[in-house]
């Protein structure tokens, strides 16, 4: 069986350092089984009236379906 990048050099795709960066192979999980997220603190953000917003944001991402999630949390 072929890896990625294998399969890019038979199909005339340079990759590597003469033609690009190396390929990053994708896999995929069964629904339910993988969550991406991440916290971010004091994210700022103004209105069209210039009145700033600060807060804080959970975001995740579901493997299967790529669905995102964005929960935001005022700053105490």
């Amino acid at each position: 069986m072929l890896d990625f990048a294998q399969f890019m050099r038979k199909n005339g795709i340079a990759v590597g350092a003469s033609g690009g960066p190396e390929p990053y192979p994708r896999f995929e999980t069964p629904p339910g089984l993988q969550l991406q997220f991440d916290w971010k603190e004091s994210v700022k953000m103004a209105n069209r009236d210039g009145e700033l917003f600060e807060f804080n944001v959970f975001a995740a991402t579901l493997g299967h379906s790529r669905g995102h999630v964005f929960i935001r949390s005022n700053i105490a």
